[in-house]
C-alpha cells in the first residue's frame, strides 16, 4: 500500500532528503517540513529554492517541500509557528509523521504531542548529549517528551536499544533499531567530477565533540611524511576560532569557514583522498556516510557507534580517540597508497549501496506495523500522550 509519509527535521535535512529520495523509489508520497533558515542562504526566495532542488533531483517528483520561518529556539513565540506547522501537516492527510529529531530541540518533542491523531514515530539521532554541548542537561528532558509523544521510537545503533529502554523506561515494543538510512541525494549537488587531490577532509561543525584539534594536532606530522597532503576544513561553530588558534601554521590548509553550500560541498568530497572522522563522542554519522557515497574511505575515532558503520580495513580504519599520533600514522598510510585508498573507497561505495538495500523495505515495514499498531490502540480520549503498546 502507497503510503504519504510526511517528513520533519530542523538541523538533518540531508537525512530527510535521502529518506524522502528513497521511499518516493518504492512509490511512496513524501511531504517535508523544514526550518527556511536552515535551508536558504543564498538570497533565493522559498519557491526559487524549491525549484533548485527539484531541478538536482534531491526531492522526488510527488513531494511538496514546506518551508517555515522559526524564531529562535527559546522564542515562546515559536508555539505558534509549530501550531501552524500541526496544521499544514494535517492539512496535508500524511498517513504517518516522521520526527528526525536533533538534540536539544523542545519544538519538535512538543509537536509529537500536539499531532497525537497522526501516527508518529521518531528517530532519536542523540539519545545522550554529547561531549561538550552546553545545552546537554535538556537533552534527556526533551526526549522525554518526544518519547511520549511518538508511537514507535527509532535508533540508528544496535546497541542503544537496550541502554536507551531502560535509560527512558520505554516498553520495548516501541523501540526499533534501523540503520542510518544511505546517502542518496548529496552526489547530485556535483556539478563536475574533481579529480582527486592529496587532501585529507574534515567536514561539519567544529563542536568539541568533533575532536578537530586532534587533526590538527597531528597534521605536522602527517606533513611530515607527505609533504603535499593538505588539510581541509569545512566547517562552522562557535569552536572553530577555538580551534584555529591551535594552528601554527596556515600553510597547509585550505579552511571554508561558515555555511557550506551544497555544490561547494559535493566538490570537496569529490577531490579529497580521504574523510576524516575524529569524533571524541558520537552516535551516528551523516558525513562519514557521505564520503561511502562519493566512494572516499574514511579514518575515524571508535566511538559511539561509529564501528557499525566501518568495515576495519576494508571501507575504513577504525582508531582511539583522543591520538593525534595515530591519526596521523593512519592517515598517512592511506595517502601513501593510492590502489588501498581506491579499493578501499570502492567497497566503501559498495557497502552503502547493499546497506541501503536492506534498510528501505525494513523502514517501510515499520511504517506500516505503527499505523495498523496506532489505530488499534487509540490515543486516549482526554490525554495528550500515546497509549504505549503492550503486545
Amino acid at each position: 500500500m502507497s503510503l504519504h509519509v510526511g517528513l520533519i527535521t530542523l538541523t538533518d535535512m540531508d537525512t530527510a532528503f535521502d529518506l524522502g529520495d528513497v521511499l518516493s523509489k518504492e512509490g511512496h508520497q513524501i511531504s517535508f517540513y523544514f526550518s527556511q533558515h536552515s535551508l536558504i542562504r543564498n538570497g533565493e526566495t522559498p519557491q526559487e529554492y524549491r525549484e533548485i532542488l527539484a531541478h538536482r533531483g534531491v526531492t522526488p517528483p510527488n513531494s511538496k517541500v514546506n518551508l517555515f520561518e522559526l524564531p529562535r529556539m527559546r522564542d515562546p513565540r515559536s508555539l505558534s509557528t509549530f501550531l501552524k506547522i500541526r496544521k499544514t501537516i494535517l492539512k496535508d492527510k500524511v498517513d504517518v509523521l516522521h520526527i528526525l529529531a536533533g538534540p536539544s530541540e523542545p519544538w519538535l518533542a512538543i509537536l509529537a504531542v500536539l499531532v497525537r491523531k497522526i501516527p508518529v514515530i521518531s528517530t532519536l539521532i542523540v539519545p545522550e548529549a554529547n561531549f561538550g554541548d552546553h545545552l546537554g542537561r535538556y537533552t534527556k528532558p526533551i526526549n522525554r517528551i518526544l518519547i511520549a509523544g511518538s508511537d514507535m521510537l527509532l535508533v540508528n545503533c544496535c546497541n542503544m536499544v537496550g541502554s536507551v529502554g531502560e535509560e527512558y523506561q520505554i516498553n520495548p515494543n516501541r523501540i526499533r533499531h534501523v540503520p542510518l538510512g544511505a546517502r542518496t541525494t548529496s552526489e547530485k549537488w556535483l556539478d563536475s567530477d574533481e579529480k582527486e587531490e592529496k587532501e585529507v577532509l574534515f567536514f561539519g561543525r567544529s563542536d568539541p565533540h568533533k575532536g578537530l584539534e586532534y587533526l590538527i594536532e597531528a597534521q605536522p606530522r602527517i606533513n611530515e611524511l607527505v609533504p603535499e597532503a593538505k588539510i581541509i576544513i569545512a566547517s562552522h561553530g562557535e569552536n572553530l576560532q577555538i580551534c584555529k588558534n591551535k594552528i601554527e601554521d596556515f600553510g597547509p590548509y585550505e579552511i571554508h569557514e561558515g555555511y557550506i553550500v551544497p555544490e561547494k560541498m559535493a566538490a570537496l568530497f569529490s577531490r579529497c583522498s580521504l574523510v576524516a572522522l575524529p569524533y571524541l563522542s558520537a552516535s551516528t554519522s551523516g558525513v562519514l556516510l557521505t564520503a561511502y557515497q562519493f566512494g572516499k574511505p574514511v579514518v575515524v575515532t571508535d566511538v559511539g557507534c561509529l564501528s557499525e558503520y566501518v568495515e576495519q580495513n576494508k571501507t575504513g580504519i577504525l582508531i582511539p580517540p583522543h591520538n593525534p599520533k595515530v591519526l596521523a600514522d593512519s592517515i598517512v598510510y592511506l595517502l601513501k597508497n593510492d590502489s588501498l585508498r581506491k579499493e578501499m573507497g570502492r567497497n566503501a561505495r559498495k557497502w552503502l549501496d547493499d546497506h541501503q538495500s536492506a534498510t528501505t523495505p525494513k523502514m517501510i515495514s515499520l511504517y506500516h506495523e505503527m499505523i495498523v499498531s496506532h489505530h488499534k490502540h487509540a490515543v486516549r480520549a482526554n490525554g495528550l500522550f500515546r497509549k504505549p503498546n503492550e503486545e
